[in-house]
């Protein structure tokens, strides 16, 4: 047997640790990994463990994103809404009851904006729904007012109910609720995602595991002479890593790829498919780079669990 050779030519010139680095990396192993069946379906393993991972992943930046933003939007605004209905009393003119409840929130402290939506525009929202809205017919249509706040000074129960005694059929939504379901929505997906990933980590460990128990059944011969003539556990370990590096690195990029492909084509169909129903499910700048380190850390956890195996398997042999 020889010993490891190293590569003629180096990337450029590199700082003395990379390019050690890099010579552990591509230096000739003196077992022939490449040669046997054990592996072989291993890069096929990681490429679907990459891909579901990158999936789940692109799925909590996504929904993360998005519910901070909506909070960040929402936070601070409010929805008055009047309904179009005959109140008691006398009351039932829609356009004196919004001028009212104008009146009441603009002499409200802590109500820094209060503007009345037109019914045009308040069509144009029902539009992705209901379709033109024009074509109801007498389907009556609240008269709403967006209201923008200080959540510091303005007690929102209280003013609630100062708007349904002063102005009949007004309600006050400070958007709480929705608030409160986008954040609780965020953390599950959040939650589900990373068990997916851990789920995926811990298949594509165990599928590595196995196929280094293989490869060191089916090289015993090799590593017994390598024994003999002067070589370390570590050198064959290193062996091991190398080669899972490497194979780790292969089927990443496949999965990273598909994963990638598939991200920017739902995101291609969903742009024409639903405008407006899932306003904000987009993914970042850094959101692609974070999900594209994915196949290096893949490579790192083939490479580090191999050699882990190695040196445990070989210690045992002792």
């Amino acid at each position: 047997m020889t010993a490891a050779k190293v590569p003629a030519k180096l990337p450029g010139k590199l700082p003395a640790k990379l390019t050690d680095w890099w010579l552990r990396l591509t230096a000739r192993s003196d077992l022939p990994l490449r040669g046997d069946d054990t592996g072989r379906f291993l890069p096929w393993v990681v490429a679907v463990m990459v891909f579901l991972a990158t999936l789940a992943l692109a799925a909590a930046l996504a929904v993360g994103a998005a519910a901070s933003r909506w909070q960040h939007d929402l936070s601070g605004s409010a929805t008055v809404q009047i309904a179009a209905i005959e109140a008691r009393g006398g009351s039932g003119n829609l356009d004196a009851r919004v001028a009212a409840a104008l009146d009441l929130l603009r002499r409200t402290p802590g109500i820094r904006r209060a503007d009345p939506i037109t019914p045009e525009a308040a069509a144009a929202l029902l539009a992705p729904w209901l379709g033109d809205v024009a074509t109801l017919g007498d389907l009556p249509m609240p008269r709403l007012i967006d209201v923008s706040f200080d959540m510091h000074q303005v007690d929102t129960a209280e003013l609630g109910r100062a708007l349904a005694a002063a102005v009949p059929g007004a309600s006050f939504d400070d958007h709480r609720r929705w608030v409160e379901g986008l954040a609780l929505l965020a953390r599950w997906v959040i939650l589900v995602a990373t068990f997916i990933v851990i789920l995926v980590g811990g298949v594509a460990t165990l599928s590595v595991i196995f196929a280094v128990r293989s490869g060191l059944a089916v090289h015993r011969e090799v590593i017994e002479v390598l024994h003999l003539i002067g070589a370390r556990d570590a050198y064959i370990a290193n062996n091991f890593a190398r080669h899972a590096w490497w194979t780790g690195l292969r089927g990443g990029a496949i999965g990273s790829a598909l994963a990638l492909a598939s991200l920017v084509g739902l995101a291609w169909i969903g742009s024409d498919a639903a405008p407006g129903m899932l306003p904000g499910l987009r993914l970042e700048g850094i959101d692609w780079l974070v999900l594209a380190l994915l196949t290096p850390l893949a490579a790192i956890l083939a490479a580090a669990t191999a050699r882990s195996t190695v040196l445990s398997a070989l210690a045992r042999l002792i």
